[in-house]
């Protein structure tokens, strides 16, 4: 869940203590999906890497260094998904002072935008190393 800043240095009131709640409540509802998603890319880039690993020593023997090669590259593009899959996962701070509770939406959506692109960048990444691994593997 996002942490909510609190722009202004007055005391909040009871209403402004609501509104506060309210937002954090509404960022945290936004955001549940895209974390979800990006959680189980971090497992299957990790997973992954283990599988091409293991498909190396397998086939390490009859491989030639252009295969071996491109395994590598599998295996760096799926850690650098794993890693990009993290940061979609990262708790942001949604900043909210009393005169900008108007400019809600458009924070949410600039966080949620942000995690959505940070995840299809792990799913893309992840998808060009198996198709590399599977290249080498059935070619």
């Amino acid at each position: 869940m996002s942490e909510v800043d609190q722009l202004d240095t007055e005391p909040l009131g009871s209403d402004d203590k609501r509104q506060v709640k309210l937002v954090a409540q509404l960022q945290a509802a936004e955001n549940t999906t895209v974390v979800a998603f990006a959680k189980q890319m971090v497992t299957a880039c990790f997973s992954a890497i283990a599988a091409v690993v293991a498909l190396n020593e397998y086939k390490s023997s009859q491989s030639s260094q252009l295969e071996l090669r491109l395994l590598g590259v599998s295996v760096a593009l799926l850690l650098i998904g794993g890693i990009v899959a993290s940061l979609a996962m990262v708790t942001q701070r949604l900043k909210v002072s009393r005169d900008n509770f108007s400019e809600v939406d458009d924070e949410l959506r600039r966080l949620a935008t942000t995690r959505f692109q940070l995840s299809a960048v792990a799913l893309a990444l992840f998808s060009v190393a198996v198709v590399i691994a599977a290249a080498v593997i059935l070619l």
